[in-house]
């Protein structure tokens, strides 16, 4: 059993990740998420994008560890914005190479690396790490159990066969929805923090660094498609988006639901369900028969019970893992009532 860096060392090959490596991280990805839920869940794009947001320094914050040419592990620290005060961590061990101690040893590794960042946190603040991880993935929760981490909440992901006929709802004769201009994805990036400030858990960035994941999360996606992004719109002012793509790594046919937010002043007008229909029609065009997306399984807002309406049900469950790393004022949003 493994119990530091410096014994890993001594039997297998360590190194940062490059870009080259991509396709070999998403294959080490697949490998973990085939064993859990039987499906690919990962491309190399998606990966690549990320690793160029600039919020992850590819030499500090990623490491690999090859069995002479094949990669079995892999970690790294990711999403790390200001305030500094949250940073997400990722650990993936082959399943041949489980039970040795290598996820132990990764896990320690990204928390040093998480307090290094958090450094940067006003000291008053709350520092916390974060990992998702799929319910079934008992042995992957009960290391992080081990190594102080709690659950705190839990997400859905929902899914339905798009249906034969798909109706919109009739909205109040001044809203539309449209397609957006991809000269506007800054103001999209906008109206989504703001419909975002609704969601468990949030905690704001700067625009800058916040436009900047934006980007890199969405429109350098490797399954991007400027003709999925629409918005719902009343007198020139964009009250709700959705936008998202027509294929997956769970399938060219399988589209998906990247963000869906309506403001809050303007919920509970059926234009959500509306985004959602409409979308749902425009994948079905371009050749998806079935559609997911992920959703807090406590959605303030009540997201869960809208997917439902159009059909959509529970396939996964993930937790969220957390490590309170330092203790102070927490920024996360937990209510409505939050300003």
């Amino acid at each position: 059993m493994f119990n530091t860096l410096e014994e890993l060392i001594k039997d297998y090959q360590i190194r940062p990740a490059r870009m080259d490596d991509a396709q070999a991280v998403a294959d080490l990805f697949n490998r973990c998420s085939q064993e859990i839920i039987h499906k690919d869940e990962f491309e190399a794009g998606e990966l690549t994008a990320g690793w160029e947001t600039g919020s992850l320094e590819m030499e500090k914050d990623t490491i690999m560890v090859w069995d002479r040419e094949s990669l079995i592990a892999y970690a790294d620290v990711w999403g790390v914005l200001p305030p500094y005060v949250r940073v997400n961590t990722w650990v993936r061990v082959h399943p041949a190479y489980k039970n040795r101690g290598i996820g132990w040893v990764l896990n320690h590794w990204v928390e040093e690396r998480a307090r290094e960042y958090m450094q940067k946190a006003e000291v008053d603040l709350q520092t916390f790490t974060v990992n998702y991880m799929n319910i079934n993935d008992h042995a992957s929760i009960q290391l992080l159990t081990d190594l102080g981490a709690k659950p705190v909440r839990y997400s859905f992901v929902m899914e339905g066969e798009l249906p034969v006929e798909i109706s919109v709802p009739v909205l109040h004769k001044n809203i539309t929805i449209r397609k957006i201009d991809p000269a506007e994805y800054k103001k999209v990036y906008n109206l989504k923090e703001e419909a975002f400030k609704d969601h468990w858990g949030h905690i704001g960035t700067t625009d800058e660094e916040g436009l900047k994941e934006f980007v890199s999360e969405h429109l350098q996606d490797p399954n991007y498609d400027p003709d999925l992004w629409f918005a719902a719109e009343a007198g020139g002012e964009m009250l709700g988006m959705i936008f998202g793509s027509k294929s997956t790594p769970f399938g060219s046919d399988y589209g998906w639901v990247s963000i869906l937010g309506v403001k809050r002043e303007w919920r509970h007008k059926r234009i959500g369900k509306a985004l959602l229909l409409h979308f749902f029609q425009k994948i079905k065009e371009k050749g998806s028969t079935k559609v997911g997306l992920s959703v807090d399984s406590d959605s303030l807002t009540g997201a869960t019970q809208l997917y439902e309406s159009v059909g959509l049900r529970v396939i996964e469950q993930y937790v969220r893992m957390e490590k309170i790393l330092r203790e102070g004022i927490d920024l996360r949003v937990r209510d409505l009532d939050q300003p």
